[in-house]
């Protein structure tokens, strides 16, 4: 594998790319401090927040990393540990999922928009399992590019309901496009039963009613949920079983698995009695 001795680096306030060894140099971290103006002194003291019940802020504020993985990201895990070629794990903050996915023996080339985060995944693994582990840093879909066919599984958990509508249906064409044939997209993702939108729902339904394409979609998120306001951002696509199944079948996808999940082990305004959370494994025929 080429990617497994090499770094791909993107600094999206930079615009540009570095290609750096694979080592843990001074030099190492001059260069990645260089390229997106962060003092080699502040990357030094990053670290991960601290957990509540199971969450774990982000550190650009576009909500939270899982402690354990999540019921789909762990079949993402089970399935990368068969392939032999690449799997992409896109929003991957802290590694989650692509750690397990290391520690299973797969390629996986983990996704974030924040170098930090990947920065901290780096720091948190052994380097034999870096070996067999690339970062790509930029917001998916635009700033992210691969060859067709490049990848036997992709997984995005918790993250792509924060891109706006028109980037969200060019998301998952891109990773229908990404895939091999037989290759399996494994997505999780909010509802809009999550708890902490439950005075949402009342326009939530009279949207379904009205057959309106994105009922779920919020602007002002931080109305239903203030205390939370430090750690999403104000726009947020809950989307439902019905919605997201309409776009995969529109795409090319095929069902295998779907299913709400409950969520009762994280903080109680987040639960809302077993649909707060819904996922589905997707096959490119």
């Amino acid at each position: 594998m080429i990617l497994n001795i090499l770094i791909l680096l993107f600094c999206q306030n930079q615009g540009s790319f570095l290609l750096i060894w694979k080592h843990e140099s001074l030099l190492y971290h001059k260069l990645l401090s260089h390229l997106c103006h962060t003092k080699y002194e502040t990357l030094e003291k990053l670290k991960i927040p601290s957990s509540e019940k199971g969450f774990i802020p982000s550190l650009n504020h576009y909500g939270y990393m899982l402690e354990t993985p999540d019921e789909y990201s762990q079949k993402f895990i089970n399935y990368a540990e068969k392939t032999s070629g690449f799997v992409l794990d896109i929003g991957a903050a802290y590694g989650v999922s692509t750690i397990p996915a290391l520690k299973a023996g797969a390629y996986v080339i983990a996704n974030d928009l924040d170098f930090r985060h990947l920065y901290l995944l780096w720091h948190r693994i052994t380097p034999n399992l870096r070996e067999r582990l690339s970062l790509k840093i930029g917001k998916f879909p635009r700033e992210v590019d691969f060859p067709p066919h490049t990848f036997e599984a992709i997984l995005a958990s918790g993250v792509l309901h924060y891109l706006p509508v028109e980037e969200l249906e060019e998301a998952f064409k891109k990773i229908f496009d990404l895939l091999v044939s037989k290759g399996k997209f494994f997505f999780f993702t909010s509802t809009p039963y999550l708890g902490l939108f439950k005075e949402f729902l009342p326009i939530f339904y009279q949207r379904k009613a009205q057959k309106e394409k994105w009922p779920g979609l919020i602007s002002n998120s931080w109305i239903y949920a203030p205390h939370r306001k430090d750690h999403i951002p104000n726009r947020i696509n809950l989307l439902d079983e019905e919605t997201l199944m309409t776009l995969f079948l529109e795409i090319g996808f095929q069902i295998e698995e779907k299913s709400y999940v409950a969520m009762v082990q994280y903080p109680k305004d987040i639960q809302s009695g077993g649909k707060e959370y819904i996922g589905f494994v997707l096959k490119k025929p």
